[in-house]
């Protein structure tokens, strides 16, 4: 350990990295120019914060936690700071404790630390470390229309029988979903409901997500809202990269399409929704709709299931879960899993309990 050095490493600094021919030279780096592109592109990351924290090794990578700079509603305003995002510790280092170097460093960088848990590690250490408290209990819901080979991955299913029949399961139990998605879209229909697909926060847009600020953790605005809307389709990896960039760097998958969209009823505006398709799971990153129009996002996403291959709809939104609960809309079986949301204890005064927060917020 006493050959490996940490260094805190600035967005100015990693905009340098960025341009460098020679850094990226580098054989076995454990990400890619890209997903470091979407640490820089972040507009709430000031040239002076630092957004990784790496080890070095005779010149070479062997281990870095990434930050995700962000700003928070609190009873004081606005206030800033940092999710811990995604982390790697070279093999032959590991169980060394030179995760809990670089945990414990960041931890000083900020003067409030969240953590959106949604890998076991993050879970563990702030469990283990008594300056943080679980500011909220979120329960994550996969609804499961089909199956595909990366959803069977991602649950560490070993069985060749299981793959070797996939190829005839799946269409089968694809079919099956479509056809009972399509009797619930006819028993529910929405006839007033209109879509439109925008690529920018209008003004419109905006006035109704200022209008619900006050319930939700993270600050909006405009430029933040689309940096976020957008993001999947820089974080996916494509497939001809080596699979190593496929765990090491938090990989949200090959194909990605994502939109943002207007609801109205009639000529009302209802509510604004951003959705994301990543390998066949259907993801709502985030939605603001007016009271007494829920139904209409979950028609919409009963149409998107009917109208493009979809295999999971994954949630951990109490609106969308209650929702999809009271209109009973169909599925073959659901999983779940305890996802709670941590705060530094110094934090915990300053933000309102309970504050909401979307699915395409916090870590990345």
């Amino acid at each position: 350990m006493k050959d490996i050095s940490i260094k805190q490493v600035t967005k100015a600094e990693l905009m340098r990295i960025y341009d460098d021919s020679a850094f990226w030279a580098q054989e076995a780096l454990p990400f890619t120019r890209p997903r470091l592109a979407c640490y820089l592109q972040n507009t709430r990351a000031e040239l002076e914060d630092v957004l990784w924290v790496m080890a070095f090794k005779e010149g070479k990578v062997v281990g870095y936690l990434a930050l995700v700079p962000e700003l928070i509603n609190s009873r004081e305003g606005a206030l800033k700071v940092a999710w811990f995002s995604s982390w790697w510790v070279h093999p032959k280092h590991r169980g060394t404790g030179l995760a809990d170097r670089l945990s414990t460093l960041a931890f000083d960088l900020y003067d409030g630390i969240a953590i959106d848990s949604g890998y076991h590690f993050a879970l563990k250490k702030m469990k283990a470390n008594c300056d943080f408290e679980i500011y909220q209990l979120r329960q994550r819901k996969h609804y499961f229309l089909s199956m595909n080979k990366k959803i069977l991955q991602s649950y560490q299913v070993s069985n060749p029988l299981i793959y070797l029949l996939l190829p005839l399961a799946r269409p089968l139990l694809a079919c099956i979903s479509k056809l009972r998605i399509r009797r619930w879209l006819n028993r529910n229909r929405q006839a007033n409901l209109k879509v439109e697909y925008i690529h920018q926060i209008d003004k419109d847009s905006l006035e109704l997500i200022r209008a619900n600020a006050d319930r939700e953790l993270v600050f909006k605005d405009a430029d933040y809202l689309e940096f976020r809307a957008f993001l999947p389709l820089k974080l996916s990896t494509p497939t001809f990269l080596p699979e190593k960039y496929h765990s090491y760097f938090g990989n949200v998958g090959a194909e990605a399409e994502c939109r943002m969209v207007k609801l109205w009823e009639g000529e009302e505006l209802a509510g604004i929704v951003n959705y994301c398709i990543v390998d066949n799971t259907l993801t709502i990153r985030y939605h603001c709709l007016l009271p007494n129009h829920e139904a209409k996002l979950i028609y919409l996403i009963a149409k998107l299931c009917s109208e493009h291959s979809v295999d999971r709809i994954t949630t951990h939104d109490a609106l969308i879960i209650r929702q999809i609960k009271t209109l009973r809309l169909p599925y073959l079986f659901c999983k779940k899993l305890d996802m709670p949301v941590f705060l530094s204890k110094s934090l915990i005064g300053k933000v309102k309990p309970d504050l909401h927060l979307f699915d395409g917020e916090g870590a990345f």
